[in-house]
């Protein structure tokens, strides 16, 4: 793991012709850097969450930082980082203990945080599984290095994080690599075996 991460600003362009700006450069340098809350954790995964419109994400409000301590940390993007603002902490849930011990999520026996993923609001309405693009809250995974994924919830109004469940086995033999959300529902996870393994599962969850 780092001991930080830093996040770059991702520029677009007006083009003749497109109603939408286009992808132009990445920052040279980082305008915003995520350090862990707590003292001496470093940061295993990073994920975003924030607002989509026709499947496309267009404003990011949140960061969720999975640490080798075992904790998931909510912080806030959604600053104005141009004159120098930090993000700022809002709630953490610890998985495991940083020696392997259980948390509150139950999670025991010398795991590691892998690799996290969170979810979108999306404001075109299309079904039931749709957010409207006003989220109260984002769904969080989390894989761990025993191949398990644990659900988190993060509730927008109290700023509390709180484990939903967890599926023991994944069943990818070699341990998880990559997870994400549907781009369009948060009911349905994906997720990838690690050494470039062709394996993708879906995931409905409840």
């Amino acid at each position: 793991g780092a001991p930080e991460a830093k996040i770059f600003e991702v520029r677009r362009k007006k083009v003749k012709g497109v109603v939408e700006p286009v992808f132009d450069s990445i920052s040279s340098k980082g305008v915003m850097t995520l350090v862990p809350a707590t003292t001496g954790a470093k940061v295993a995964d990073v994920a975003f969450c924030g607002e989509a419109d026709n499947l496309k994400l267009h404003h990011v409000s949140l960061g969720i930082v999975g640490c080798d301590d075992g904790s998931v940390e909510v912080w806030d993007l959604d600053v104005d980082y141009r004159v120098g603002a930090d993000p700022r902490y809002l709630a953490s849930i610890r998985l495991f203990g940083g020696d392997g011990e259980g948390g509150v999520g139950g999670v025991a026996g010398g795991k590691k945080i892998v690799c996290v993923a969170a979810s979108v609001a999306v404001s075109s309405v299309g079904n039931n599984d749709q957010h409207d693009g006003n989220a109260s809250r984002y769904r969080i995974a989390v894989a761990t290095s025993d191949s398990a994924l644990h659900l988190l919830s993060y509730d927008v109004e109290t700023t509390s994080l709180s484990v939903d469940f967890s599926i023991e086995d994944s069943a990818h033999k070699e341990g998880v690599g990559e997870l994400q959300f549907c781009p369009s529902s948060d009911h349905y996870l994906y997720s990838t075996g690690k050494n470039n393994s062709k394996e993708v599962f879906s995931w409905k969850l409840s």
